[in-house]
């Protein structure tokens, strides 16, 4: 490699590409090396699959904007480790990043492989070369040699050794790329065998001095203090290692994916899924052009300069001139500051979010050009399947634009309607879409999401660098456990900084985690597009939308016999004034849910009522007709009882007339409040608070639970509810979280910072995992209205004769086949894969999820023969099971909270 360091910027990648490594011009021109075979197909050599690689990693560099981003990492990788030639540390350090990418199967030379995978008659089979037909690690061992030796031509002492080590974390990449994840700190002892390759070395030409020295790295390479650690540098500084390294894997994968389907199936990756100029100003368009946007569109300075004391009047025209007044000031300020990286949208219920989240997310685009993709982030799957409708309606785009990413979604087709050819044609394509998400909007899980950022399984880090140049907006920060508040906090100033993403948070009941301590955001801005949300909290349209009456607390009203006959008082009277009533009654236990239906069905005391009940354990399809039927407003002289468990909190679209709740935590009630009364189109309309069941039953580990406790907030729960006032509720939850992290004997965000540091995967994985209890997927073998199925899931299953248009669809039968393609050997492996993805997304829908406890209590009801791939086949459900109710309560020894 040059090592002229006079230009003023670092070489781009497309002119590394073209210096080829020595060695590779030293095989022997008499032998064909090969990469892949594939039935019925010329062998690919390992010279085509190399070429391959280069023109995907190209593409995805280019196509994602990735080489900013890099050069941003070359810099602080010679600023935090003192390279003194910063433009020769930056043009060796891409070099390295790029070759380990290209490179990565150059041990498929390995004679062994050559003889037994590609059944290659050039080549005989060496018993004595100690890895048998592996190629992943002589490959990262001739990376390793190579550079090494290059390290010691351009630089000398420390900054040697720091830049060793660095080749031997992009080894890491390359041997550890068949493997189901990504790991650092075995993958960097390397076992006894590789001094057993030394034929490897002088067959490619590598010096016997340069062979020494890298033997000799090898022997100290076991752990990462040997090279980083020195008193001038704080393992903090270090973190960007972590999305460096996680990123240089993604590109990796991604390319060896892409090229090696290219050659097994024929599929020419064009199209990354993402937005071009032209696709943002269209979409810029269509948005204004929606409906309920045409009037902000042309009378933009009429809405943004509305004064909230003129819309103080309770009105439905008020409601909808505060919503328009508040889009116009997220839009003006988010045109102001779109430098900024993370934002605040703190807007209350039936403000309107989804709509402005979507400005907010074209206006950025349309004022940086490298924003080229957005995600949405939701905790609950009901909220992504509503959004899904509606930005698809919003912005009038179709599946070729967005894709609904979680369990229940299913295989997503990008073409609607299937083409002639089949399977063998789009579903191909389809395939890796689905697996690369190339889609330029995407609607995802949060679990789903903060595995990949934190997470170190190779199907998981495939999405990484997708998450470059995007605009991630993230809903209901609240749902998140406050204990890991702090590391989200530090995780998105990291990915911002390094990624150039920017993050909306928001919710009508959002805690800043900009606030919890200055020392996460290390001088990262968290600007809020809302200046004063009272302004619209305070305001009368809004905050009387719901009043909370607390009285049931102070008669005691302890028991579901005493709750009862309460409300059954106030639905009547609410009945008698507005001839219609829909009542929620919303426990945090399924065992009071289901005692107090008992209760009241035995004392026929809602006689004339329609009951039903919500709860986890009801399959979805049964959950949607209840909701549908609560939305039906052709009864205008309905009576209906909607008893609960947490599954209403939030991404329920229903709105009731009145509600009662049992006390839980504070942002839980609001959300509560968000199913009474949404359109704000009814007067009187109230939540009232009881406690049957203590909170502390369910969030006893939940520091919001343990701050309301406290004597200091006990007695400001009220006022804290009926003001809107939620920060004062954060504000002691951030208190308890910097307590914990100045304490050095426990686990703590320091401790984090160190595991990033070490790169220690799989303890930053866990230390960031949202959901921390241990589930199971419960089967119930019913018989499922055919109408749950849209019209693509029900041709698949007549396609493999498991439904033939029969009223019900039998869970049996679709159990079945989701077994037959689990355990298929003769199917193609991406036939085979997008058969397992189309399958799950049937049979989530007999699915529902229990915690270990509830699981231990069903395995006598399951069928163990039946049961695998971590779902229980519950075999007797008609004893334990009921379609309207879920599981019975009273065979399990505790409640529950479903």
């Amino acid at each position: 490699m040059s090592s002229n360091s006079s230009n003023k910027n670092p070489v781009s990648f497309q002119n590394i590409a073209q210096e080829k490594l020595i060695f590779w011009e030293k095989l022997p021109a008499d032998k064909i090396y090969y990469a892949h075979t594939s039935s019925g197909k010329k062998k690919e050599t390992l010279k085509e699959h190399t070429d391959l690689v280069t023109k995907y990693t190209l593409k995805i560099l280019d196509k994602f904007c990735l080489e900013t981003p890099i050069d941003q990492f070359s810099k602080e990788f010679c600023s935090v480790f003192q390279i003194k030639d910063t433009l020769l540390g930056q043009r060796f350090f891409k070099q390295l990043f790029l070759n380990a990418i290209i490179y990565h199967d150059l041990g498929k030379i390995n004679e062994n492989f050559q003889y037994h995978k590609m059944e290659n008659s050039a080549f005989s089979e060496n018993p004595k070369n100690a890895i048998g037909t592996k190629h992943s690690i002589l490959s990262a061992y001739l990376y390793v040699v190579h550079h090494i030796a290059e390290v010691k031509k351009h630089f000398t002492g420390l900054e040697r050794q720091r830049f060793f080590y660095l080749v031997f974390l992009f080894a890491c990449s390359i041997k550890k790329h068949h493997s189901s994840y990504l790991s650092f700190q075995k993958a960097l002892r390397y076992k006894p065998e590789i001094k057993k390759l030394d034929s490897y070395l002088v067959f490619l030409g590598i010096e016997e001095e340069d062979k020494k020295d890298a033997l000799h790295q090898f022997d100290r390479c076991e752990t990462i203090e040997i090279f980083f650690y020195k008193d001038d540098i704080k393992k903090e500084n270090l973190s960007f290692l972590f999305i460096l390294l996680k990123l240089h894997f993604s590109i990796l994968t991604a390319a060896d994916f892409y090229a090696t389907s290219e050659y097994m199936q024929n599929l020419k990756i064009e199209d990354f899924g993402l937005f071009k100029k032209a696709d943002t100003t269209k979409l810029h368009r269509q948005f204004w052009d929606y409906k309920h946007n045409q009037k902000l569109h042309k009378n933009f300075h009429f809405y943004e300069n509305l004064t909230s004391q003129e819309l103080f009047t309770h009105s439905q025209d008020n409601l909808n001139l505060l919503r328009q007044k508040m889009l116009a000031e997220v839009i003006a300020n988010i045109r102001q500051h779109p430098e900024e990286n993370i934002f605040y949208l703190e807007a209350p219920t039936g403000a309107g979010k989804t709509n402005i989240s979507l400005a907010i997310a074209l206006e950025l685009m349309l004022k940086n050009e490298n924003l080229n993709k957005i995600f949405y982030v939701f905790p609950y799957t009901a909220i992504a399947t509503q959004t899904f409708k509606k930005i698809k309606d919003t912005l009038g785009i179709g599946n070729e634009t967005i894709i609904e990413l979680h369990s229940r979604a299913g295989f997503h087709n990008k073409i609607e309607e299937e083409k002639n050819d089949g399977f063998y044609g789009d579903e191909r394509y389809n395939y890796l879409d689905n697996l690369f998400l190339n889609y330029p909007l995407v609607l995802l899980t949060h679990v789903r999401f903060f595995e990949i950022l934190s997470g170190n399984s190779k199907e998981s880090n495939y999405l990484m660098h997708r998450l470059a140049n995007s605009i991630v907006i993230i809903d209901e920060l609240q749902s998140y456990p406050p204990h890991i508040w702090d590391k989200i906090c530090y995780f998105i100033c990291q990915y911002s900084r390094y990624l150039n993403m920017k993050f909306l948070f928001m919710s009508a009941t959002l805690p800043k985690l900009g606030d919890i301590n200055p020392s996460l955001t290390k001088g990262t801005v968290f600007f809020p597009l809302v200046k004063e949300k009272s302004d619209y909290f305070q305001n009368p349209n809004f905050k009387n939308r719901v009043q909370f009456d607390f009285s049931f607390l102070d008669k005691q009203i302890d028991s579901v016999e005493k709750l009862a006959p309460q409300v059954k008082a106030i639905c009547e009277q609410y009945y008698s004034q507005k001839g219609h009533i829909k009542c929620l009654v919303q426990f945090i236990t399924k065992r009071s849910a289901r005692v107090f239906r008992h209760n009241i069905e035995q004392s026929k005391l809602f006689q004339g009522y329609d009951i039903y009940l919500l709860s986890g354990d009801i399959l979805e399809h049964k959950r949607q007709e209840i909701i549908d039927i609560i939305k039906d407003t052709s009864d205008e002289s309905h009576k209906i009882l909607l008893i609960s468990t947490q599954v209403i909190e939030a991404g329920v679209d229903i709105d009731m007339d009145i509600g009662f709740k049992n006390k839980a935590l504070i942002d839980n009630e609001e959300q509560v409040a968000g199913r009474i009364n949404r359109e704000n189109s009814k007067i009187n309309s109230v939540l009232y608070i009881f406690e049957i069941d203590e909170a502390k039953t369910v969030y006893r580990d939940d520091l919001r639970c343990k701050v309301m406790t406290s004597e200091e907030i006990s007695e400001e729960y009220k006022n804290i509810l009926q003001n809107k006032d939620f920060d004062k509720l954060y504000q002691l939850v951030y208190e308890k979280i910097n307590r914990k992290n100045k304490d050095p004997l426990i686990e703590n965000l320091s401790s984090y910072q160190k595991n990033m540091a070490s790169l220690d995967l799989e303890k930053v994985k866990e230390g960031l995992k949202i959901i921390k209890q241990t589930t199971y997927s419960i089967f119930v073998p019913l018989k499922i209205p055919e109408e749950t199925f849209s019209n693509t899931e029900k041709e698949f299953l007549q396609s493999q004769k498991a439904y033939q248009g029969e009223n019900k669809i039998d869970g049996e039968k679709v159990w079945k086949l989701y077994q037959s393609f689990i355990k298929a050997k003769d199917l193609e492996l991406i036939q085979k894969k997008a058969g397992i993805k189309k399958i799950y997304g049937i049979i989530s829908k007999y699915i529902f999820s229990v915690h270990s406890k509830q699981k231990d209590d069903l395995l006598h009801y399951t069928d163990p023969e039946n049961s695998f791939a971590g779902i229980l086949y519950l075999s007797h459900h008609e004893k334990i099971y009921s379609e309207e109710e879920g599981l019975k309560p009273e065979d399990f020894q505790d409640g529950y909270c479903l």
